[in-house]
């Protein structure tokens, strides 16, 4: 009967934990509004190029500061980016240094 014991044990011992984060996520896009215009040519005015593809790219990086008893003090720097390919005048950028408890 000692495997038993030893499959519980096997699941419920806790993951070594580290203090470094690092996460990447990659993606794909089409959106069909990207001026945000209205759907018809309201004013007669020349048309405009409304859809793109485009990639999305998150990138986040993180390191806990403090680690005691229940606290923990994590300080990381995030990076977001949406680019379009058809309209790169919309594609953005976005920098976020954070610091969490």
């Amino acid at each position: 009967m000692a495997l038993v014991p030893d499959f519980v044990t096997a699941f419920t011992t806790a993951p070594e934990v580290r203090p470094f984060h690092f996460e990447l996520r990659v993606g794909g896009l089409f959106d069909d509004n990207v001026r945000i215009a209205p759907t018809e040519n309201v004013l007669g005015l020349r048309e405009t190029r409304l859809t793109s593809t485009g990639e999305t790219l998150l990138a986040r990086a993180a390191y806990d500061v403090v680690r005691r008893g229940g606290l923990t003090a994590t300080a990381g720097f995030q990076f977001y980016a949406i680019f379009y390919d058809d309209i790169e005048s919309f594609s953005l950028k976005d920098y976020r240094p954070y610091l969490e408890t």
